[in-house]
């Protein structure tokens, strides 16, 4: 293989993913629903812009009056379970 054939192949390989890359993210922009994002925001309070909810932003974004639940062990076999739950996840039994 000559050197300038073997050069076309090197950067078509060293560009194919960063062009597919780039055009994954074109499409997950497309399957955004902002409507949903909208409804989010408006009805559960959230006070960040649907444009900033991008990536990991998305995943620490909500109210901030939410109160954190108390983790409560399982009197039977002592699994931590959250206090809203009635039964445990484990054995079944009620946690009350």
């Amino acid at each position: 293989m000559d050197p300038l054939t073997a050069l076309v192949v090197l950067v078509v390989l060293a560009i194919t993913p960063a062009v597919l890359f780039l055009l994954f993210w074109e499409f997950l922009v497309y399957l955004r629903d902002d409507a949903l994002i909208e409804e989010l925001r408006y009805e559960h309070g959230f006070e960040i812009d649907p444009t900033e909810l991008t990536g990991f932003s998305a995943l620490r974004a909500g109210p901030s009056d939410r109160e954190t639940p108390t983790v409560v062990r399982c009197p039977s076999c002592g699994e931590k379970a959250l206090d809203e739950h009635d039964v445990c996840v484990v054995c079944g039994d009620s946690l009350e």
